[in-house]
C-alpha cells in the first residue's frame, strides 16, 4: 500500500457484543493426540507486517494462512475466505471492535471443518467474519485462531520461539514455565454472544508500570494514547507508521525509539509504538511480537504463565 506503512499492529483485539443474544457453542477442537502442533514464521509475510505465528489450515479446497493470534478474542474468519471457501453465514445483532476501536456489523459462521497439514482435523463451531485489508486476501491469510479457545478443560502452551502450539492439562502445561502468573488477568466479555478469553500482564516500561494485552497477532508493542507510559515518553515521540484495522481504518501512530521494557523476568529494548487501542483487557496498550517472540505462554481456561528469555 504506497504511502501506508504495511505495520498492522495491533489489528486484531476483537471484542465482541450484542444486545440480546445468546449463543453459545463449542470454540474449536483439534482432533487427534495433542501432539505438538507445528507452528512457521514465513519471511515474506514478515517482510509484509505479519511476524506472527502461522498455522496452514486447508477450508473449502483452499489452502491459508491463520494468524495465531492472543489478541484475538474469538476465531475470525476474512471475508474474501468465507466467499471463497463458499461458507455458510448469517447476520447477527454483533458488532465488532477493532483495537484502534473501529466497528463494524458482524456476520457469524456456521461450523466450519479445516484439515492441518500433518492431516489432523480442524473443527471451527464459532466464530465471526470480518473484512480484513486486502492485504490478508493478498498474502493468502484467512484470519486468526484463538489459541487459548482451541482446548476445552485444557491449556494451550504457545511457544513462539519454536514455534508450536500444544493442547495439554493445566498442570502439564504450567510445568513447562514453572507456575501460573498470579498477577495476570483473565477477562471475559460478559456481552459478548460468543465464548471468549482474552490475557493482560503486568510489566514496566521506561520504569513505569502498565498492564499490556498479551497479543502474538500485534506486530508492535503499543502504549495507549492516554496511558500513563505515553504521557510520560511523548517528549520522545517522533513520527511513526499508519496502521490498517478491522475494516480498513487506518490511524497514525508515534514511535519511541528504545524504550527498555520489563516483564516476566527479562529485559528488552524495543522501538515502542504510541497509538489508539479499544482498551479493556491490558488497559495500557498492546504486548507485541517485538517483546514476545521468544517467550513460551500457557493459556488456560482461568490463569495464565509464561517464561521468556532475556532479550525478548
Amino acid at each position: 500500500m504506497r504511502g501506508t506503512s504495511r505495520l498492522l499492529s495491533a489489528l486484531a483485539v476483537l471484542s465482541v457484543t450484542c444486545a440480546g443474544c445468546h449463543l453459545r457453542r463449542p470454540a474449536a477442537a483439534i482432533a487427534g493426540p495433542t501432539t505438538p502442533i507445528a507452528l512457521r514464521y514465513d519471511p515474506t509475510l514478515a517482510a509484509a507486517g505479519f511476524p506472527s505465528p502461522l498455522l496452514r489450515v486447508t477450508i473449502g479446497g483452499r489452502r491459508v494462512w491463520f494468524i495465531i493470534d492472543t489478541g484475538a478474542g474469538v476465531h475470525t474468519i476474512a471475508a474474501w475466505l468465507v466467499n471463497a471457501a463458499g461458507l455458510t453465514t448469517r447476520q447477527s445483532k454483533a458488532v465488532v471492535t477493532g483495537s484502534t476501536g473501529a466497528e463494524q456489523p458482524v456476520r457469524s459462521i456456521e461450523p466450519v471443518r479445516g484439515r492441518l497439514d500433518d492431516g489432523r482435523t480442524l473443527s471451527i463451531g464459532e466464530g465471526i467474519v470480518v473484512e480484513f485489508p486486502p492485504l490478508f486476501q493478498q498474502h493468502g491469510i484467512g484470519g486468526l485462531l484463538s489459541p487459548q479457545l482451541l482446548a476445552t478443560g485444557d491449556a494451550v502452551v504457545l511457544d513462539l520461539a519454536a514455534p508450536s502450539m500444544t493442547i495439554a492439562p493445566l498442570a502439564i502445561a504450567m510445568a513447562r514455565v514453572g507456575e501460573a502468573d498470579a498477577t495476570a488477568r483473565v477477562c471475559r466479555n460478559a456481552a459478548s454472544p460468543f465464548t471468549n478469553r482474552l490475557y493482560a500482564v503486568n510489566v514496566t516500561v521506561a520504569g513505569t508500570p502498565a498492564s499490556l494485552l498479551v497479543d502474538s497477532g500485534a506486530t508492535r508493542t503499543v502504549a495507549g494514547d492516554q496511558s500513563l507510559v505515553a504521557a510520560q515518553l511523548a517528549a520522545r515521540a517522533v513520527s511513526g507508521s499508519q496502521t490498517q484495522g478491522v475494516g480498513g481504518a487506518v490511524t497514525s501512530s508515534r514511535r519511541v525509539p528504545g524504550v527498555a521494557l520489563s516483564f516476566s523476568g527479562a529485559t528488552t529494548t524495543l522501538d515502542l509504538t504510541l497509538g489508539a487501542v479499544a482498551g479493556g483487557c491490558g488497559p495500557d496498550g498492546l504486548l507485541g511480537m517485538d517483546a514476545l517472540k521468544n517467550c513460551v505462554l500457557v493459556l488456560g481456561q482461568s490463569a495464565f504463565g509464561w517464561s521468556c528469555k532475556p532479550g525478548g
